[in-house]
């Protein structure tokens, strides 16, 4: 079970790419400190429905809330920054806060400052890594060196309040309509950042407890408005057993609902609708086969009906966005 949801998401992000070729590949990619940055699962609660008519349900793809065009940067890019800010961002993040009016140019500042940083952490165990093994690639250790140095010079002094800003931000931005920001609600966790064990300090279980129904609300929307990734997240979510000891994903066990998970892995697969590639089939095979081994034929049948109520669903709400 250790790491299930990354594997998943390797597997979707891959699918993803071969249909949507110029869309955003979701799968972790090695940062410039030599991490592999990973997306933070997101849960939900299962969405209110009703029982629908038999609806011919058109193949779905990924949709961008017209919303996110007003602001000057996607979510995406800030959260994902690599270059250094223009000068350290413990000034950036103190200049921030002394503002009682902030602009859009204010929070993609101060969010790309403090998420270039992140994005950062474990420069020096890289290096380190990379100088014992001895297979390092030409000028490889040099741009780690670089690394180390920059972040040094631009993430000093930080303190981890500074880094709910992050969540701050982008919890705006989901309640103004970014999709992209509902998704990354959970990326960035309720303190703007993840520890390294998945921890969240200085967050009493109650709190932890309203902000995953904060999370939830965010990805159902996400989830509604046609996003792939939100389908499929919700249904690796889902699929956390009470068993599993994985540090990644035990604050979701208490959402563990295996029928509720191949719900949406297979609503997530019908989107993809591929058309004879049996490549693409297989691969699509495989990741359902996840959540379905598991399964009685009951148990199945049930999720291939939520699946139907959820496409029905999303299919309403796409038509009504249209009248």
């Amino acid at each position: 079970m250790k790491h299930k949801i990354l594997i998943f998401g390797v597997l979707a992000a891959i699918l993803i790419a071969i249909f949507f070729p110029t869309k955003t590949n979701n799968s972790p990619q090695k940062n410039q400190a030599g991490n592999t940055n990973i997306n933070t699962p997101s849960v939900m609660e299962y969405p209110k429905m009703t029982d629908g008519q038999n609806t011919t349900i058109s193949p779905m793809r990924p949709t961008v809330n017209k919303n996110i065009q007003k602001y000057q940067q996607r979510i995406s890019e800030l959260l994902t920054a690599l270059t250094p800010p223009e000068k350290p961002t413990w000034e950036i993040v103190q200049d921030y806060r002394k503002k009682s009016q902030k602009t859009a140019e204010d929070d993609a500042k101060v969010l790309s400052s403090l998420s270039y940083c992140i994005n950062m952490q474990g420069s020096s165990d890289a290096l380190i890594k990379a100088k014992s093994s001895g297979t390092a690639v030409a000028g490889e250790i040099a741009a780690l060196e670089n690394n180390v140095d920059q972040s040094s010079k631009f993430c000093g002094r930080l303190l981890d309040s500074d880094y709910q800003i992050r969540s701050d931000i982008v919890a705006a931005r989901a309640q103004k309509g970014d999709t992209e920001a509902m998704l990354a609600f959970m990326d960035v966790g309720p303190r703007g950042r993840w520890q390294a064990d998945f921890a969240v300090a200085g967050i009493s279980a109650e709190e932890l407890q309203a902000w995953k129904h904060t999370a939830a609300d965010y990805l159902e929307k996400a989830a509604m408005a046609k996003n792939l990734a939100a389908l499929n997240t919700l249904a690796s979510i889902y699929s956390v057993s009470p068993k599993s000891h994985d540090e990644l994903n035990s604050m979701f066990v208490d959402m563990y609902d295996p029928v509720k998970s191949y719900g949406y892995a297979y609503a997530w697969v019908y989107s993809m609708k591929p058309d004879g590639n049996m490549n693409i089939n297989n691969a699509l095979s495989n990741y359902l086969n996840h959540f379905e081994r598991n399964l009685s034929t009951d148990q199945i049948q049930r999720g291939k009906h939520n699946a139907e109520k959820i496409l029905s669903v999303i299919q309403r709400v796409e038509n009504d966005s249209k009248n």
